[in-house]
């Protein structure tokens, strides 16, 4: 309109030359962007009678691992690692990663969801062996503690919280804390540090990495919820409860109502992996996240897998597991033959492939949340009062988790062009959620992303010009009551026939040290199987 005839009036000609040189460029710049993932736009083609073609291809391999994420990528790391070659890894997306996928743009690289591994537990042997392989470890202490690469350890500063209209380092709320949050507080470290240093007859850890490692002592924890052991134990400050309850959130997509205690505990107890001449609860980190690692794994992995490929079908004869897979590209199907099957996928998705899935009850106690991973290009990093931009950035009571950034390791956050990795879990009913995301536009949730952010950083919205998203429908298993140590749950890791499960989710804590667990200790039982020779990696 009106900027022609803005400019017709004598006045407001005035005007505009007494404002400064840059005022219009300043203004609220159009943001772009897009809603990124395909694969639930695959599943109609399961109901469009796709079982009925027949394969023009057929491919025969000892080994078929479905799933390209950590624990299919760790699983193939392992053969690789022993000599063993006959392997295929089949993935629906692009490209392989799962949780641990990135992108990258002209500033940065990015991550698509997981974004550190904290420093690994002495328990972790695989983890530590991978990060070895990988190049991450520099050297040990005479003690044999590994010591990282500086350059891949979190550097300060590492976090902020924005509470009482300014940031104040650290993320439970001290400015705003009164004597009795302060005091219940510390009755929650403190109990946190008895479960942490607690060992019981056989040496074993209450709260061990990996899960299956833990001592039975505490399993009747998972019984009850976060919200009935804090209230056992006399601690409702409604500080304490907000700093616990972003916990449930920040790595289960739950709540202190729906996460087991153990699960609970197990998050500020369980990181215990030392940095050779370092501090305690030390993270590794990288631009692209956990995406560091799943190049790593990739580049090592070139040639055994096979991208774009859609399962829809699994059977078993006396001697063979048959998988047949629809190419999403070309829509080609092929029928894989082999002698073994690790399915590195989400319990979720087994009753789509087969009847003999679809009977097993123990599948039906799996939740699991869903997330809203955003990636926003700014022209500059976001500057206020108080504490100076932080690697992981929260916002007192927002329903998100903040941001991380992702020029981080690389250079200082000061006001340069960088990525904000943004996080949101729908931490309720799983059912009703999926539903509400899935209804969303890519405009609903940019609206959602600036006005959480305004909150923290006023006009935020003149420095983003791209906005990529993802939607993540089940991205991660919920660790609700009675579900760890369930017994059904755990029969799970028993073969079922000739097919192994290897995905976080076994474990209850969709944690990268976990699906590594799961794929390894399947490729370790199938190389068993074939008779050859392995070093245990999980001893």
């Amino acid at each position: 309109m009106l900027r022609r005839s803005f400019f017709k009036t004598s006045f407001y000609s005035l005007l505009a030359t007494q404002l400064p040189l840059d005022f219009f460029s300043k203004q609220t710049p159009k943001i772009s962007g897009k809603i990124v993932g395909t694969s639930k736009n695959f599943g109609h083609l399961l109901r469009s009678g796709i079982a009925q073609k027949i394969p023009s291809k057929k491919i025969k391999t000892s080994v078929a691992i479905v799933g390209g994420g950590i624990s299919g990528l760790s699983a193939g790391w392992k053969f690789k690692k022993t000599g063993f070659s006959d392997f295929l890894i089949f993935e629906l997306e692009k490209n392989a990663g799962g949780n641990s996928s990135f992108g990258e743009n002209k500033i940065s690289k990015f991550p698509w969801a997981a974004h550190y591994l904290p420093v690994p537990t002495e328990e972790s042997k695989a983890v530590l062996e991978v990060l070895e392989d990988f190049g991450a470890i520099n050297s040990y202490t005479v003690e044999g503690i590994p010591v990282y690469r500086k350059d891949f350890l979190t550097r300060k500063p590492e976090e902020r919280i924005f509470v009482n209209g300014t940031w104040q380092e650290g993320l439970f709320p001290y400015s705003i804390a009164t004597k009795e949050d302060l005091k219940q507080y510390l009755d929650f470290t403190k109990i946190c540090e008895t479960y942490k240093n607690f060992r019981d007859k056989e040496g074993r850890k209450g709260f061990a990495i990996p899960l299956r490692l833990s001592s039975p002592e505490f399993f009747e924890l998972d019984k009850i919820s976060m919200s009935d052991f804090l209230k056992s134990k006399g601690l409702n400050s409604k500080l304490l409860t907000w700093f616990v309850n972003y916990g449930m959130r920040d790595d289960y997509g739950g709540t202190i109502e729906n996460v087991s205690a153990w699960a609970g505990i197990h998050y500020f107890v369980s990181r215990t992996g030392k940095n050779g001449y370092g501090k305690l609860g030390e993270q590794l980190t990288w631009q692209e996240g956990n995406g560091w690692l799943t190049q790593n794994f990739t580049t090592l992995l070139e040639g055994k897998i096979q991208t774009q490929h859609l399962l829809f079908e699994i059977k078993q004869t006396e001697n063979k597991v048959l998988l047949k897979f629809l190419n999403t590209e070309n829509h080609e199907v092929c029928e894989v033959e082999s002698d073994f099957a690790v399915l590195a996928l989400p319990k979720f998705m087994l009753k789509y492939f087969s009847k003999e899935f679809g009977e097993k009850t123990a599948f039906d106690n799996f939740d699991y949340s869903s997330w809203l991973v955003a990636n926003l290009t700014v022209t500059e990093i976001p500057q206020n009062e108080g504490v100076k931009p932080c690697w992981d950035n929260v916002i007192f009571e927002s329903d998100s988790l903040g941001y991380v950034i992702a020029t981080h390791q690389k250079k200082r956050n000061e006001a340069v062009p960088s990525v904000l990795t943004y996080y949101f879990p729908f931490c309720k009913s799983s059912k009703t959620e999926r539903n509400f995301v899935n209804e969303k536009s890519w405009e609903d949730w940019k609206t959602l992303i600036l006005d959480d952010l305004k909150k923290a950083h006023g006009g935020i919205e003149k420095l983003v010009t791209n906005i990529d998203l993802m939607v993540l429908g089940h991205g991660m298993v919920r660790p609700k009551v009675n579900f760890i140590w369930n017994d059904e749950v755990l029969k799970l890791s028993e073969p079922l026939g000739k097919i192994y499960l290897a995905h976080s989710d076994l474990s209850g804590i969709s944690i990268f040290e976990e699906a590594n667990f799961w794929g390894v200790f399947s490729a370790q039982k199938i190389l068993g199987k074939l008779g050859i020779n392995f070093k245990d990696s999980l001893k």
